[in-house]
């Protein structure tokens, strides 16, 4: 994962969160882990961990100390087409990986962009990009409306985003606010019919 701070440059030092200890890299001014904990950050998700965040001086007692539920890895089962071949419309249904302990449920992002070229020729209001956001609990099923499609025309291709997490605000010994979250999601994109 990577890390920034509200600046938009490194300003602290390692990041630590069970056996990940995540440098900042100054010259690209953020931290990265580029996929070299991938494996262990899977090992702890779905489960309470601390993260500490310590000063760029290299001190031994954390900036910030503060633990955080890290929601299991989210999948999307069913409907799931590589490519964004399938179709789905009113009464359809999507369907993810339910994540018990996760008590902030999930959202569903449906993002439509006129302007994509799978677009190109259907009627639009506007130029504009229609997005509607979706929330429910996570219980491994979600069942469209047709309120959920109302400014996308029949046969839009829409990008679909669904995602888990959980956040907490922490002073820092510096007195600082620090925004310390976690966050799993999956994509896919599906022609609608209404």
């Amino acid at each position: 994962g990577s890390f920034y701070d509200s600046t938009g440059r490194v300003l602290h030092g390692p990041i630590v969160m069970g056996d990940i200890v995540v440098h900042p890299d100054i010259d690209i001014q953020y931290y990265s882990s580029q996929g070299e904990h991938r494996k262990t950050v899977q090992n702890y998700m779905g489960s309470n961990q601390i993260i500490s965040l310590f000063p760029i001086n290299g001190g031994e007692v954390p900036l910030v100390e503060e633990s955080i539920y890290l929601p299991r890895q989210l999948y999307v089962h069913d409907p799931f087409v590589r490519g964004g071949e399938g179709r789905i419309s009113t009464g359809s249904t999507i369907n993810w990986n339910a994540d018990p302990n996760n008590h902030n449920g999930v959202f569903i992002l449906l993002d439509y962009l006129p302007a994509d070229e799978e677009n190109a020729g259907l009627p639009s209001v506007d130029y504009l990009a229609h997005q509607k956001l979706l929330y429910t609990e996570d219980s491994g099923i979600y069942r469209f409306k047709p309120s959920d499609f109302q400014k996308i025309p029949d046969g839009g291709y829409t990008n679909i985003l669904i995602g888990r997490g959980d956040y907490v605000f922490a002073t820092g010994t510096d007195q600082e606010t620090y925004i310390v979250y976690s966050f799993s999601g999956a994509t896919t994109s599906f022609y609608i019919d209404k």
